[in-house]
């Protein structure tokens, strides 16, 4: 524990080394969040033309029941949409904090940075726990489901 403690009390400097990596990854952030914006509508205007198509869609037995069907698809594909571009937003601002630090030599920026880029992995961690937890759930009914047969 003791040797914990010395590291975390220990003055950490950005060397060339680091600093050179830090701009590298700062641009393919900064060029990753567009492209995630860019995503992003195309996610958002996807969302309305799949709910647009489907809620057309007729049973031959009870007339229209697409537009149910096509506003869940809306509100999916709009959800789908905030995350990418919330996912975006951090990626993007830790590349542009990450070069206006390197730039300027100013540990707030480097700071903000570092924190926008806890904000990408706490995000991705949080969908990946909600993904596992949704796949764990559809083997355990699937099973049920198998078993009831």
């Amino acid at each position: 524990m003791d040797n914990q403690d010395n590291l975390l009390n220990n003055d950490l400097q950005i060397d060339d080394i680091s600093m050179q990596h830090l701009k590298e990854t700062s641009g393919w952030a900064k060029f990753l969040g567009i492209v995630g914006f860019i995503f992003s509508g195309f996610i958002a205007i996807a969302a309305f033309a799949a709910g647009a198509t489907l809620s057309t869609i007729r049973s031959p037995f009870s007339g229209s029941y697409g537009r149910g069907l096509g506003a869940s698809i809306i509100v999916i594909y709009l959800l789908m949409a905030g995350l990418t571009f919330m996912i975006s937003l951090f990626v993007y601002r830790f590349g542009s904090n990450g070069k206006a630090a390197i730039a300027s030599g100013d540990q707030t920026s480097l700071n903000e940075s570092l924190r926008n880029l806890k904000f990408v992995f706490r995000t991705q961690g949080i969908i990946t726990c909600i993904y596992l937890g949704i796949l764990v759930l559809v083997f355990v009914f699937g099973g049920l489901a198998a078993l009831m047969r």
